[in-house]
Formats: C-alpha cells, sequence, structure tokens
C-alpha cells in the first residue's frame, strides 16, 4: 500500500501534478491506515515479548517508541483523515481548498 503511494507521488512530482479531490483524500486515508498498522503490529510484538525484554536498550522498544510518536503527527490521525471524506460524501465543504474546488466544478 504505502509503495503504491509513494509511486503515484513520485510519478505526480516528476509530472508536475498536484493530488486534489478524491485522489488528495484517498492518499491521506491510506497513509493514516498504514501509520495505524504499523503501530497495531509493534504494539502486538511489543506485548509478546517477555519482561526482560521491555526495558533496557531493546530494538523493538525503539520501534515501538518511533511507531508511535509518528503515529500522532497530526497528518496520520485518523480522525483527521477521514472527516473530509465523510463532508464530501455528504456533500459538505471539507475545509480544503483542494478537495472543495474539485467537487464544487
Amino acid at each position: 500500500m504505502v509503495n503504491n503511494i509513494m509511486e503515484y507521488l513520485h510519478k505526480a512530482g516528476i509530472s508536475g501534478e498536484r493530488p486534489v479531490g478524491a485522489t488528495r483524500l484517498n492518499l491521506a486515508r491510506d497513509f493514516a491506515f498504514a501509520s495505524r498498522l504499523c503501530l497495531a503490529s509493534v504494539d502486538r510484538l511489543s506485548g509478546m515479548m517477555g519482561v526482560t525484554d521491555q526495558i533496557g536498550r531493546n530494538v523493538v522498544q525503539g520501534y515501538c517508541r518511533d511507531c508511535r510518536t509518528m503515529s500522532t503527527h497530526r497528518s496520520l490521525q485518523w480522525d483527521k483523515c477521514m472527516s473530509p471524506t465523510g463532508k464530501l460524501l455528504f456533500g459538505l465543504n471539507t475545509g480544503d481548498p483542494f478537495v472543495d474546488n474539485e467537487a464544487n466544478d
């Protein structure tokens, strides 16, 4: 999923295209979903580890901390990414001019 997004963005960047409308919302949604999957997987892995592996300098703990920290970024928060999609589906303004202008055209 993330590789497909990155490939799309790379091609769009080379051609000078800017993602707009539903494409822009889908990209945000997919990134937020990927972030959720990563966080869930390191949480499960961390939960399966014994107490000895929960302390010290275990690399999994670093990954868990890093995934949790990155997932708190505003652009990866599930509610923030999904609210505009719901608004668009109901014909409401999303607050994003790149989405709203295309929807109104």
